[in-house]
């Protein structure tokens, strides 16, 4: 039972990520973003130019009676998860990202635009997975001292 859930630790630290989308770009000048994709151990970017940006969308993922949405971007290359491993429950946030990239997207004012989702609770579950593999072995140790 304890490689049960060593394995199932390593996979939610696996799928634990912190996602970024940094745009910037001075008026006159030509904007850029990056999408930034973070491990534990790695990390994914793709630079996406504003001119390759067509727009956004929420994708909507329906399952039984629960619906849950992620912003996408929309490139000349195709779509682009802003979050590829989580869907959110609330629409509403995920619209007012899509407003967000869009208006940096269109007005020349506009220099800069963070936006970060990070999937934090994946590494939480990580911890208690380890937690409950590793506890009765430790257990045993520490036995042996009291």
């Amino acid at each position: 039972m304890r490689k049960f859930y060593l394995v199932l630790a390593l996979l939610f630290f696996v799928l634990a990520k912190e996602n970024t989308l940094a745009c910037n770009g001075v008026q006159g000048e030509k904007k850029s973003c990056q999408a930034v994709h973070r491990r534990l151990l790695s990390s994914e970017s793709e630079k996406i130019s504003t001119k390759k940006l067509r727009g956004t969308t929420i994708f909507r993922n329906r399952t039984n009676d629960n619906n849950s949405y992620k912003v996408v971007l929309l490139t000349n290359k195709g779509k682009v998860p802003l979050n590829p491993n989580t869907s959110y429950t609330g629409k509403n946030n995920q619209k007012i990202i899509t407003q967000r990239i869009s208006s940096f997207v269109t007005n020349p004012a506009n220099d800069s635009l963070k936006i970060q989702q990070e999937d934090k609770w994946w590494g939480f579950a990580g911890v208690i997975s380890l937690a409950i593999a590793v506890f009765p072995s430790l257990k045993s140790v520490l036995d042996k001292f009291a």
